[in-house]
């Protein structure tokens, strides 16, 4: 193919990087301010890629020219290290053996438009064979939809695959079957973050911020009048004057001398030569990145340790303002809703049509007046606690007055913790339902041994015995006016002796509650100290790992 015509003229390229024009270098970032050299052979017979990582990653002054750090070593991290810039992700990829990927990702203003997509577009003259007899393939890449990412993988042309977010297409492109990669073509970097994460490789182009820590390329396309300089970008190619290369090319093989000028005017070359670089570094890259952010926390932990230290004088601060809450709400909201309970929601005189509501109606209480508001507060400091022991690299936002953290607990580590809401279902399934039954017991006494028989037998009297309806009628009376009192008697006791026990409950929970926040804090602390401490150990393995020879 023509393509291949004198494509070793180094003087006839062109190059830019980081905004000068070096025709020995050009780099891509990993993480940070480590680079790779994409596009230079090595000259060691190994064929490494050359990495400068800080100096805290050297071991003995000296960094393999090829890092690979092992399986056992990458699956670790998941379970140690939170999911910051997507490492999480990253370990995924790296622990999968799918096909290589790299992910073309348009920033700010260069979405994939419809005339972008037909016309000059990065990926149209890239994958172009302007010499193949058969471009149907061809023709039908450049019609392809705007509105969806696109896989483009090297194979026999069969047309496309629809999935909800993409399209997948195989094309017999002689520059994907050289990298042998799948070639993401994203339409725009926030509606295809999911697919972009399937990336070994991420080919920015323009200018924003993409995803951190992921082994990334800027490109600037000077086909674009509206691009801003990207300030590091490292590499600068125009797809216009490279696209109509190709189809000069596709109209004349005779216009082969103005194909071969506009496409190293272009500089695609240099762009082909690094996607053939990414496709050969992309496992020791992506592991390399992981290593860098692992570090990065790692650094993060060494001055979390002086920040547990005061942290644990906050929390006993916090305990003690939440004891002295609790106990003001259970003098204040409690009592006076079993106050209005005993007194108007269920006196004694209701119990004659509402007895069998009793427990219905003293759950419903106790649910909305046993401390709910410290229940809520005790959630955010355990919620408070867990975040900074676990995940949280800086120390927590101070907060006003009354509020304990920024987001409740995600779990119990036991249905125990939630000492409160414990307490409430003890209650529902103790002291309610012996209420329940007692009440309902003592208002049978009362009704059918008192107020029953004395309306009765006077009644059969009058009209059995003829006698006085006025005598008859008085023990009638007096009988229902004594079991009233009865009643009464009875109730007001059964209810007294429930508040105290709710009361004595309240406030062993309360203890309770005390005890299990200082615990918390100091299990989650000794559990933190036992992960920093095995952070710390696997990242010098893959310290290690990388120095190797």
């Amino acid at each position: 193919m023509l393509r291949q015509i004198k494509r070793q003229s180094a003087g006839l390229r062109r190059y830019t990087t980081a905004g000068t024009r070096d025709s020995r270098v050009l780099t891509g970032s990993v993480y940070g301010t480590t680079e790779i050299d994409l596009f230079n052979r090595p000259t060691l017979p190994e064929h490494e890629v050359k990495l400068e990582p800080s100096e805290t990653a050297k071991v003995d002054g000296k960094v393999s020219l090829e890092p690979r750090i092992p399986n056992n070593l990458i699956r670790q991290v998941r379970g140690l290290f939170p999911d910051r810039d997507s490492l999480h992700a990253r370990v995924s990829l790296a622990d999968s053996v799918g096909r290589t990927r790299i992910g073309i990702v348009p920033l700010g203003p260069q979405d994939m438009t419809v005339k972008k997509r037909k016309d000059a577009n990065i990926l149209n003259a890239l994958l172009a064979d302007p010499l193949a007899s058969d471009q149907k393939w061809y023709d039908a890449f450049l019609a392809r939809i705007a509105s969806k990412d696109i896989v483009l993988s090297p194979g026999k042309y069969t047309g496309h695959g629809t999935q909800n977010s993409r399209w997948d297409m195989s094309l017999p492109s002689p520059f994907l079957k050289e990298v042998d990669v799948d070639i993401l073509e994203a339409t725009s970097f926030a509606d295809s973050l999911d697919n972009i994460r399937d990336c070994h490789w991420i080919i920015y182009v323009g200018e924003g911020e993409g995803l951190k820590a992921w082994p990334s390329v800027n490109l600037r396309d000077l086909a674009e009048d509206d691009f801003v300089a990207v300030v590091n970008a490292t590499l600068t190619v125009n797809s216009e004057e490279a696209f109509e290369a190709v189809s000069l090319l596709r109209e004349s093989p005779s216009n082969s001398p103005k194909y071969l000028q506009l496409w190293q005017q272009s500089n695609f070359e240099q762009l082909s030569r690094a996607m053939k670089r990414m496709s050969a570094n992309h496992d020791r890259a992506l592991r390399y990145s992981i290593y860098q952010t692992c570090r990065d926390l790692c650094a993060s932990d060494v001055s979390k340790e002086s920040l547990m230290k005061g942290e644990a004088d906050t929390i006993k601060t916090l305990r003690s303002e939440w004891a002295r809450n609790a106990h003001r709400e259970l003098q204040t909201v409690l009592k006076q809703q079993l106050l209005k309970w005993r007194q108007s929601e269920l006196p004694w005189y209701k119990l004659f049509w509402r007895i069998d509501d009793v427990d219905g109606i003293t759950r419903d209480s106790l649910e909305y007046a046993f401390l709910p508001a410290s229940r809520q507060s005790m959630c955010y400091l355990l919620g408070r606690i867990d975040g900074f022991a676990c995940t949280t690299p800086n120390a927590p936002e101070p907060l006003s007055d009354g509020i304990y953290g920024l987001a409740p607990v995600e779990k119990w580590d036991s249905p125990s913790d939630d000492v409160i809401g414990e307490t409430l279902e003890e209650l529902d399934e103790t002291l309610v339902s012996e209420l329940h039954s007692r009440a309902y017991h003592e208002f049978l006494k009362v009704v059918l041994g008192i107020q029953l028989p004395t309306v009765v037998i006077p009644a059969l009297g009058v009209y059995l015995y003829d006698l006085s309806l006025y005598n008859m009628g008085s023990i009638a009376a007096f009988g229902v006016v004594w079991g009233c009192f009865k009643l009464q008697k009875t109730w007001d006791a059964l209810c007294s002796d429930f508040s105290v026990a709710v009361f004595e409950k309240a406030r062993a929970s309360i203890n309770s509650c005390e005890q299990l926040i200082w615990s918390r804090w100091e299990g989650k602390a000794i559990e933190e100290k036992e992960r920093v401490d095995d952070r710390k150990k696997l990242v010098v393995e893959m310290e290690e790992s990388i120095a190797k020879k």
